[in-house]
């Protein structure tokens, strides 16, 4: 279980670091690797996955952090409700529009013209699609601001996932609130330099990066893996 799969990259190349292990004398040992051939280090998924984990809980969940996704998430709220009003009107309409053709459509199919149901079958489709969305900001519209107390009993479930001792519910809150790692290996301090790009709710257009510098772990790579 690699808890960074598809968030963490390399710094000297733009690839994918991805999650693979050896054994060596009976004892397992599992890393993150560069999937180019630029030449960066690998890692060590402990190592890592601890360090990845420290950064989100200081920065998502410390108060600050806390007191900052409260804010974000009721002034997204306030904007798609806002957004909602204006697209209720529309969707009714276009789903009216599907409506029409569709019956129109029925007509043509039962005199055997080819070619109608395929386009009935699309039509339903897309107004299938819409009935669910205007379900959705229906229930937004009638619906009254966000409390603070309810953002914060998610916030805590979340904490809860990403300490756990289960890898599964860790993973789901990392990947939630992770939206990159990248990773450059600094070769004359011998060491890793990371930059955490940090999701704070903002649909994964924004975040807070957090730059980490962490010493290597020196014995582990001090030879290839391989030897």
């Amino acid at each position: 279980m690699y808890l960074l799969t598809g968030k963490i990259v390399c710094g000297g190349c733009d690839k994918d670091y991805r999650g693979s292990s050896y054994t060596s004398k009976g004892k397992r040992f599992n890393y993150y690797k560069c999937s180019g051939n630029c030449g960066n280090r690998q890692i060590r998924k402990e190592e890592i996955e601890a360090l990845v984990i420290e950064q989100l809980v200081k920065v998502c969940f410390s108060k600050e952090g806390v007191r900052s996704i409260v804010q974000t998430v009721k002034e997204m709220y306030r904007a798609e409700r806002k957004q909602s009003k204006k697209d209720i009107a529309p969707v009714r309409k276009e789903i009216s529009e599907l409506e029409a053709k569709i019956d129109n459509w029925l007509e043509l199919a039962g005199s055997g013209v080819k070619g109608v149901i395929d386009k009935i079958k699309e039509a339903e489709r897309r107004k299938e699609v819409l009935e669910f969305e205007l379900h959705r900001m229906a229930t937004i519209d009638a619906s009254s601001d966000l409390e603070d107390s309810m953002i914060l009993s998610i916030l805590n479930k979340k904490k809860s996932l990403l300490l756990s001792e289960g890898e599964e519910e860790r993973k789901q809150a990392v990947q939630e609130f992770i939206e990159k790692v990248i990773v450059l290996y600094d070769e004359p301090n011998n060491q890793f330099d990371l930059s955490i790009k940090v999701r704070l709710f903002t649909g994964g257009g924004e975040g807070n990066r957090t730059p980490v510098r962490r010493s290597q772990y020196i014995r582990f790579y001090g030879c290839s893996p391989s030897t």
